[in-house]
């Protein structure tokens, strides 16, 4: 009896620390987010990089590279876009418009960008700054299967390609997938700050396997079709 109750406190302990499990989150560490986007089982990786993408306004709620894009700088008059500046996958990244993409500007506090895919368990991006950029304490917070990393003034981005700067966000869920994920700069109402733009975001999509019954029909039709040859071989 005591064996038992052992047994079912270590299963109860066990099923409590699976419900509880939250996604990860890797800033400015990409190499440990591919590490473990890399120790999931029966999923591909998804990146959206832009260069696919034609330069100019990206209308709200397009689907780019299977994600799906939404924010709120329509009531200030500005548009989602597409620009070369050389970015970290060079050259494009997503930015921001107000003149139907003949010049660009950054996303800064108070914008809110909002990204819908297939299920994932992770979700990650450069967030793409001027070098040297001086970050504050929840510039941007993402936030992706109820758990939200954010920015701190301690944090610095790598420099690359002159003059830019950039740094990795990303969370990764091992134990369940989800299917959105928020970007939010600063507050909901801040004073505007300009503070980047965005490329490389990357999610998980799962491995479409046959399934056991169907590997089944596949092995006995394939046995049926022997039988048949063998047969008129006689």
């Amino acid at each position: 009896m005591p064996n038992k109750i052992h047994f079912l406190l270590v299963t109860l302990m066990v099923m409590t620390f699976q419900v509880q499990a939250t996604p990860v989150g890797f800033k400015d560490d990409k190499a440990g987010f591919d590490a473990a986007v890399a120790g999931l089982s029966g999923v591909s990786v998804n990146v959206l990089d832009f260069e696919s993408v034609p330069l100019g306004v990206v209308a709200e709620g397009s689907t780019l590279g299977g994600l799906t894009l939404n924010s709120n700088l329509a009531p200030a008059g500005f548009q989602l876009g597409v620009r070369d500046i050389g970015s970290t996958s060079d050259p494009n990244s997503l930015a921001v418009t107000d003149d139907g993409g003949a010049s660009f500007d950054i996303f800064g506090l108070g914008d809110r960008l909002d990204v819908s895919f297939a299920a994932s368990n992770a979700f990650g991006f450069f967030l793409v700054v001027g070098d040297g950029f001086p970050f504050a304490d929840n510039d941007v917070n993402v936030t992706f299967g109820g758990e939200t990393i954010s920015i701190a003034d301690t944090d610095v981005a790598t420099s690359f390609n002159g003059g830019f700067g950039a740094i990795w966000l990303g969370l990764v869920d091992d134990m369940a997938t989800h299917t959105t994920a928020s970007i939010q700069f600063g507050s909901p109402g801040s004073s505007f700050i300009g503070i980047g733009e965005f490329d490389d975001f990357t999610t998980t999509r799962a491995i479409v396997s046959v399934t056991e019954p169907t590997m089944i029909l596949l092995l006995c039709i394939g046995l049926l079709s022997l039988i048949g040859f063998k047969r008129r071989s006689y």
